[in-house]
């Protein structure tokens, strides 16, 4: 194992425990032996973004644009340091607990109806979101009111009783792009009603409850084969996340 790796694998553990200071030296290091490795220089970035230092974290993203033009990773980041003083997390909280898998209790899914690509594009992983039981479906939006898109017609009939019996669930981004919206689904509480039923019978895509590289990057390689814009949303989303800066 070569000296990049180490301290890739340091970075990485690093970050999962919010020792941002620590995974700021590691992946310096790495860009002082491989001066453009694009993964170290976007996880720097997104570090100088939980320390707070938004300038150093634009001059890393816009170094990776020079060396890789089309990063998508570094043009999300730069549009929300662009449009918002407020919309990045200074502290992720419990990151890596947002993404372990319980069976029975947790789900990933790829959601339907999406937004338009303008909102998708600039929602960051881990963002918080609610579920709202429409008539026939479930929509899927920020805890500020705009509209990601909306579960699946199955899971949606499924979940739509739970929740009206009493069921509660948190919900959060796990990657997010201008063509999908993945998010990641816990039941929190489940009524004594409804004691004996699982939320999810059987899990899709189940994974190690590891956290990845990729989703400390905000990567989102995953299509999703429906498609489709849904007009119920905010007017202006990147607005109305600058609202606060106003």
């Amino acid at each position: 194992m070569n000296t990049a790796h180490i301290l890739q694998e340091q970075a990485i553990a690093a970050a999962e425990k919010q020792k941002w200071d620590d995974a700021v030296e590691a992946n310096s290091k790495i860009l002082e032996i491989e001066s453009t490795n694009i993964s170290a220089m976007n996880r720097l970035g997104f570090c100088y973004l939980q320390k707070g230092d938004r300038a150093k974290a634009k001059k890393t993203y816009q170094r990776v644009l020079e060396v890789d033009q089309y990063n998508g990773i570094a043009k999300k980041y730069l549009t929300l340091l662009a449009n918002s003083k407020g919309v990045i997390p200074t502290a992720m909280g419990s990151f890596h607990e947002n993404f372990i898998e319980e069976p029975g209790k947790t789900k990933t899914i790829a959601l339907c109806r999406l937004a338009d690509p303008s909102i998708l594009s600039v929602m960051p992983v881990a963002t918080s979101c609610r579920l709202t039981v429409k008539q026939h479906w479930i929509a899927v939006e920020t805890d500020r009111g705009a509209y990601l898109g909306s579960l699946p017609d199955d899971l949606s009939h499924t979940l739509s009783k739970l929740i009206k019996g009493g069921n509660t669930y948190k919900t959060v981004i796990k990657a997010a792009s201008k063509t999908s919206c993945i998010v990641f689904i816990k039941e929190v509480s489940r009524s004594k009603k409804q004691a004996h039923l699982n939320s999810f019978p059987s899990l899709l895509n189940a994974r190690t409850s590891g956290i990845h590289e990729e989703l400390l990057l905000d990567s989102s390689p995953v299509d999703v084969s429906e498609t489709g814009h849904e007009r119920e949303i905010a007017d202006d989303f990147v607005d109305d996340f600058t609202e606060d800066a106003s």
